[in-house]
């Protein structure tokens, strides 16, 4: 009887094979959900800022038309008073472009997305598609100025 309460009594030690292929299975499930979910995250993050850098951008060349009363030809224009770096880029390491007309000037830039990750986009603000991803091209216009009406087309379609 002390023998079989002995017997009874010892723990073993260590896992089984198969309790450490389910515990592997498990883990391999759930890295398998939560990796894609980090990646979206990080590219959201990435999208977010390239708005945010042409937002702001925008908001030096705006204070530039205000100052002149021209658009800056290009980014020297703004180099020093208005901006702080010579040739701004966004997180894939894109620059950025600027284009000006009488009425308007835009800034662009190329993402490897074809839409906004987690909603929608301002309104100064469109996406087209190009080889790649996406143009990105927020337009820029005094207050008062009307918005081009092909830019808010394109803006609300994406095409």
């Amino acid at each position: 009887m002390i023998r079989s309460l002995k017997r009874l009594s010892h723990e073993r030690n260590g896992f089984s094979a198969v309790e450490l292929l389910l515990g592997l299975a498990i883990t391999a499930v759930i890295v398998s959900a939560v990796v894609p979910a980090a990646r979206g995250w990080h590219e959201g993050g990435k999208f977010r800022a390239t708005l945010k850098t042409a937002t702001g951008l925008a908001e030096a060349v705006r204070h530039y038309r205000a100052a002149t009363g021209s658009w800056p030809a290009s980014w020297t224009d703004l180099s020093g008073r208005y901006l702080t770096t010579l040739l701004p880029t966004n997180p894939w390491g894109a620059g950025f472009a600027l284009s000006a007309t009488t009425s308007y000037a835009e800034i662009t830039t190329t993402v490897p997305l074809s839409s906004p990750p987690g909603g929608s986009l301002p309104a100064i603000a469109s996406l087209s598609p190009v080889p790649g991803g996406a143009r990105l091209t927020v337009r820029v216009a005094l207050p008062g100025e009307a918005v081009d009406l092909e830019f808010e087309r394109k803006r609300l379609t994406g095409v």
